[in-house]
């Protein structure tokens, strides 16, 4: 017996090890006597926490430690924590010696030492933790500011494609109240093209986890109207998992207008140059070409004269085919600016007059293939087709330094395809249309506007010393 009273003493710790204990903690610690709500005691950090020394804490309420106007709320928790019996933690303030106030986290419990109740509270320092909750919280707030007031549209969806916030900006573009949007599905403002191409970058955006996907379609206003959109989509992801998509509209039915109007005015300058060239290559034809023509004949019967010297016959010779050369030079220039043969034969023999010309360049061989079933296209998709093959192939002999060049056609049941491939050396391809004029490829951008003017597609895959392939499909 004596034995385990012994073993009791030697694990009851003594008053040093406790104190030792007490100053070693890391928060501040206060004790408060219950019945004369003065403070008895605290450790090191309670004197740093407070700016005070240990004498100076002593004797003093505990509500002197606290912001004067809250002292009352002070009061009340102290009168509660009492009442309840039960250990109390809150977020609170201390003001020390200087005045500062500094935030903090109050841990407090009640116990009896004897016949003394005391209040023991524990004092965490949260000034960093409360000042990144306010950068946090500003932070949300200026996103918030950002959301509710940006130009463009944005809705926060869940994956599968539920509203869950949608701005100011949404509801002036879909003409839907945000209280109408609250769990409705984007899908439903998608056209029906729209809805697939939406999809189809939702899948993609899940299945690669990519950051964000764009493109152009058109929404439907509550009020039926379609509108063009370009369509900026995020995917959101808490903990490394999608949870939803971000998802920005920006209205751009000016663009839109804008780009159909160039479109407009850039096929009536084509209209308006082809009409030019058709008067052009008329008038060479009936006043130059016959006027020259007629001083060939004119020579030819001077030349059958009589009695005339040999050195005259010679130099009317030498004349009448200096004209014939003008004539056929002339004649070439009415060919290109207009040929007769696209008006009366078609596209194919069109081709082959080019190719035929492509020739008279010694270093080039060219070839014209022809698939399908040859047929008439309207004038002007023949005439579309033929500047288009006529630009490419200026572009070989100017640029290209190739050997051989083949113009492939091929008639398919409601559309052709035109490629014209050479084997020259190639050139690098501006990444976006809009470098084309950059880059010097003028010729380019008259062809795809040509394309586009018959709703066609046009591409080129060209590499530096392994030629160029010009591709261009049309409705036909």
């Amino acid at each position: 017996m004596v034995q385990v009273n012994n073993t009791k003493q030697e694990i009851v710790p003594s008053r040093e090890e406790y104190r030792f204990v007490f100053e070693s903690l890391s928060d501040a610690v206060v004790v408060v006597d219950l019945e004369t709500e003065l403070i008895i005691d605290t450790n090191q950090q309670g004197t740093i926490l407070l700016g005070k020394s240990r004498d100076e804490m002593i004797g003093e309420h505990y509500l002197q430690n606290h912001p004067l106007e809250k002292a009352d709320e002070y009061r009340w928790r102290f009168a509660r924590h009492i009442q309840k019996g039960r250990a109390a933690d809150f977020d609170g303030e201390v003001v020390r010696k200087d005045g500062t106030v500094v935030p903090v986290n109050i841990s407090a419990s009640t116990l009896q030492v004897g016949e003394r109740h005391i209040m023991i509270g524990l004092f965490r320092d949260i000034t960093e933790r409360k000042r990144a909750e306010e950068a946090l919280k500003e932070s949300e707030n200026r996103y918030r500011d950002l959301f509710n007031n940006a130009n463009n549209a944005v809705f926060i969806t869940d994956l599968k494609g539920k509203i869950v916030e949608a701005n100011q900006a949404a509801n002036t573009l879909s003409g839907y109240t945000l209280k109408e949007m609250a769990g409705m599905n984007i899908s439903q403002i998608f056209s029906a093209e729209g809805r697939e191409i939406a999809n189809k970058i939702h899948r993609a955006l899940v299945k690669y986890q990519a950051s964000t996907q764009h493109c152009e379609l058109h929404i439907i206003r509550k009020d039926g109207i379609r509108v063009p959109v370009e369509l900026v989509d995020r995917l959101l992801i808490e903990n490394g998992q999608p949870v939803g998509f971000h998802t920005l509209f920006r209205d751009i039915t000016h663009q839109q207008r804008f780009k159909e109007n160039m479109h407009f005015y850039i096929a009536q300058v084509i209209k308006a140059q082809e009409e030019e060239r058709k008067r052009i290559a008329r008038d060479i034809h009936d006043e130059a070409a016959q006027s020259i023509a007629t001083l060939s004949l004119d020579i030819e019967g001077i030349a059958k004269a009589r009695d005339l010297p040999d050195e005259t016959l010679e130099r009317l010779e030498g004349l009448r085919g200096k004209t014939s050369v003008m004539l056929e030079s002339v004649r070439r220039l009415c060919y290109e600016l207009r040929p007769d043969v696209l008006d009366h034969l078609g596209l194919v023999p069109a081709l082959e007059w080019l190719n035929a010309e492509l020739k008279n360049e010694k270093r080039i061989k060219g070839r014209i293939e022809v698939m399908g079933d040859e047929r008439r296209l309207t004038g002007e998709t023949e005439l579309a087709l033929f500047r288009i093959t006529q630009e490419a192939l200026n572009n070989v002999k100017k640029h290209a330094k190739a050997t051989k060049v083949i113009v492939n056609v091929r008639f398919l049941k409601t559309k052709v395809r035109l490629s014209i491939t050479d084997n020259g050396r190639g050139f690098e391809f501006p990444r976006i249309a809009g470098d084309y004029a950059r880059k010097g490829k003028l010729g380019l951008i008259g062809i795809q506007e040509r394309v586009h003017l018959l709703n066609g597609k046009f591409s080129v895959i060209s590499h530096k010393g392994k030629g160029t392939t010009l591709s261009v499909e049309v409705p036909g």
